[in-house]
């Protein structure tokens, strides 16, 4: 007989919401009701989780009067790993934002997370970055021109003069030639 690869599936408080539980897969419950002054209920509800691009998230409350939002990786890690230390991010190991188990997960400096992302090719820079206004094929076009001002090349690209000198400088767009 093979063996068979089971997650099982453990729930925990998210700390400082008594009302809510979230699994090691991912999954969020509450014991809230839908009534402002209602007692909790008994029996846990699963809850739908938001999609805020790319990450899942959900609002929590406290007795209906503190609402905060969070991405579902943060609350997994938080109950089941401790509270985030300062400076430290949320890093998914396989580089899907929307794998939210416990063993995908865990608390990395942002340094370390960004060379993760590098690695998976997940990172969002330069013209991956969904407000890029330039294509790498600009920023190489940019620092070729040579006798025009800065200001001239900024009005052509629509961008601004300190833009265009952090470009020619390296200080911008540094993962281009």
């Amino acid at each position: 007989m093979g063996t068979r690869s089971v997650n099982l599936e453990r729930w925990a408080r998210v700390p400082g919401f008594p009302l809510y539980e979230v699994s090691t897969l991912g999954r969020m419950r509450t014991y809230q009701t839908q009534g402002w002054f209602d007692r909790p209920k008994a029996k846990p509800r699963l809850m739908k989780l938001l999609n805020a691009h790319p990450y899942r998230s959900t609002v929590l409350s406290n007795n209906c009067v503190k609402r905060r939002s969070f991405r579902i990786h943060e609350l997994v890690l938080m109950a089941f790993v401790g509270p985030k230390p300062k400076g430290w991010e949320a890093s998914h190991l396989n580089g899907n934002c929307i794998d939210n188990r416990l063993l995908n997960l865990r608390w990395e400096s942002r340094s370390a997370n960004f060379a993760r992302k590098k690695e998976h090719g997940t990172n969002l820079d330069g013209e991956h970055h969904h407000n890029a206004r330039l294509s790498n094929r600009d920023i190489k076009r940019i620092r070729a021109f040579r006798g025009v001002t800065q200001i001239k090349i900024a009005k052509h690209f629509g961008i601004s003069q300190a833009h265009v000198s952090a470009i020619k400088n390296h200080l911008k767009w540094k993962h281009i030639p």
